[in-house]
């Protein structure tokens, strides 16, 4: 339910000066069959997840809420940032780890070859 609260457990000395005991929650997405892969992008303060099944990325953001960013996807499943703050996706469409220029529909995304390290997804 939008707006309810929920518990957390403060075992951490000096974890109230960082979140409030009893924060709103809010719901995000419900009725996935297959979600995967949720990665906090700090930059733009907007978590991104995907829904497998649904063939679709998606992102939300504070105060904005919910927004399709992808479809169809690849049918991506895990999602990363590399060190240089693009995001980098596995796509089962393409049996690829794709790393993504610019976020947004025009820009064609970069298949990662052998070569690209995928610890540092450089």
């Amino acid at each position: 339910r939008e707006g309810s609260k929920m518990d957390v457990d403060m075992i951490a000395p000096g974890l109230e000066r960082v979140i409030d005991e009893h924060p709103p929650l809010d719901r995000i997405a419900h009725g996935l069959i297959f979600g995967e892969g949720p990665v906090w992008d700090r930059r733009a303060r907007q978590l991104l997840w995907v829904d497998i099944i649904g063939n679709a990325i998606w992102k939300w953001k504070p105060e904005v809420g919910r927004e399709l960013v992808l479809r169809p996807s690849g049918y991506a499943n895990g999602m990363t940032f590399d060190r240089q703050g693009r995001l980098v996706r596995g796509e089962r469409d393409r049996h690829a780890a794709v790393r993504v220029v610019q976020p947004d529909r025009r820009q064609r995304p970069v298949r990662l070859g052998r070569r690209d390290r995928l610890a540092g997804v450089e």
